[in-house]
């Protein structure tokens, strides 16, 4: 394999990750955004979610009194949908405020996001939670418990949970990186190819050259008279 099909290679492995990665963490973070809102609108939130077969909107509250209850209902109304405000709304007794899980999130995906095994780390709002996927609890849990107490998160505040690898199926959202992904690879495999054939046509031509340089011409013999 040439020089140039090895740059190429990695270019393109390079690009492709860059839009995996990028478009994974936008996702992380706009899927959060709205409870972030909340929780900083109110401090006693600790998460909501619908279940939209019972029609039951259910918010987690470390305070359940009636004004704090009236207030993240609405705020929860407003970023989950007008369509939310006729569901039965069911208060949950939360340990933790929104904004710590999102903390704790933060710093455990900073410092120990990476280690082998880990599939995904969450600020889980169903459970008030933080959440931390691995691929086999028995062989990632201990690390990942060692982790926890070194950023000083609550054990009792984490789920470790089993969870298969995640792969991405392919986006609109990758579509035009992909493009240039694609375009840069076409490119520079024509570059590379125009480059040979000129290189080819220059080795031809010189070596003709040669040739014909090379070449002694016999000369007719003169006729006696």
């Amino acid at each position: 394999m040439s020089r140039g099909s090895i740059r190429t290679g990695v270019l393109l492995v390079s690009i492709l990750s860059f839009a995996g990665g990028f478009t994974s963490a936008l996702a992380t973070q706009h899927s959060q955004e709205p409870l972030a809102g909340v929780a900083q609108q109110i401090p006693e939130f600790g998460g909501a979610y619908v279940d939209r077969d019972t029609a039951k909107l259910y918010i987690w509250l470390t305070d359940p009194g009636e004004s704090v209850v009236r207030r993240a209902h609405d705020a929860v109304n407003e970023v989950l949908g007008a369509e939310i405000g006729s569901y039965h709304a069911v208060v949950l007794p939360a340990k933790y405020s929104f904004l710590q899980l999102m903390a704790w999130q933060a710093g455990f995906s900073r410092d120990a996001g990476s280690l082998p095994g880990v599939v995904f780390d969450d600020a889980d709002e169903r459970l008030n939670r933080l959440t931390v996927a691995v691929g086999d609890v028995s062989r990632d849990g201990p690390e990942v418990e060692a982790a926890i107490a070194r950023l000083g998160i609550p054990r009792a505040a984490v789920r470790i949970v089993r969870h298969a690898p995640i792969v991405q199926a392919p986006d609109s959202s990758h579509t035009p990186i992909v493009i240039l992904a694609v375009l840069i690879v076409v490119l520079t495999s024509a570059g590379t190819w125009v480059g040979r054939s000129l290189q080819r046509r220059r080795r031809v031509a010189t070596q003709t050259t040669s040739n014909r340089s090379s070449v002694g011409f016999a000369q007719e013999p003169s006729k006696s008279r």
